[in-house]
């Protein structure tokens, strides 16, 4: 018994060993800085990398690593898009991240307009809108916010971003012949009205 639970206890020891072995020395370096909260040389330690290899995967994956938690999601993207090119490594890690931040960014917008508070409700669909530009729901309740703020053409143009990516979307439809009814525009609004009527 004594036997058995050695030999298991090594065997444990030897797959953290294994793992340990397996993190680049780069991603230890930057553990150790992000657990310092040392960010500024995090970034400059990539940034090196970066200069002696644009496509290094792990290290734009990390630098956009930096960036998601900076909500500076465009630049972020960019970053994993660069990783993506190069290896699909860390796409599960990406995907994660990309998500949890996007989900993120939606309850903030979401406690916003309960709060009545409509152009930080914006500012988070935009946000959102950044890390995955072809959600449908965000320009559905980018619309409702851009009407509720009185700014009808982005109201407008939202509408029409859902209408681009789901043609059937009623909700969009209809809410877009509305604005076009209160701007005058009776032929549009007609006419739209009736596609998404009769369906």
């Amino acid at each position: 018994m004594k036997r058995s639970r050695f030999i298991i206890q090594q065997l444990l020891v030897g797959c953290i060993l294994m793992l340990v072995s397996c993190e680049s020395a780069v991603m230890r370096d930057f553990n150790t800085l992000m657990a310092g909260n040392n960010v500024p040389a995090a970034k400059q330690m990539l940034n090196e990398r970066l200069s002696e290899n644009p496509g290094d995967a792990e290290a734009n994956y990390l630098m956009g690593n930096i960036l998601m938690r900076e909500k500076e999601y465009q630049q972020a993207i960019t970053y994993f898009d660069r990783s993506l090119n190069s290896s699909s490594m860390y796409s599960e890690h990406i995907e994660y991240m990309k998500e949890r931040s996007y989900r993120i960014e939606i309850s903030e917008a979401n406690s916003a307009w309960v709060d009545e508070h409509y152009y930080r409700t914006i500012h988070s669909l935009n946000q959102a809108k950044h890390i995955y530009p072809d959600r449908v729901e965000l320009y559905r309740f980018l619309g409702i916010a851009y009407k509720q703020t009185e700014q009808m053409d982005e109201a407008k143009t939202s509408y029409r971003s859902c209408l681009n990516l789901e043609p059937d979307n009623v909700e969009c439809g209809l809410n877009l012949a509305v604005l076009y009814q209160e701007n005058g525009q009776y032929p549009e609004a007609i006419s739209l009205s009736h596609d998404f009527l009769d369906r």
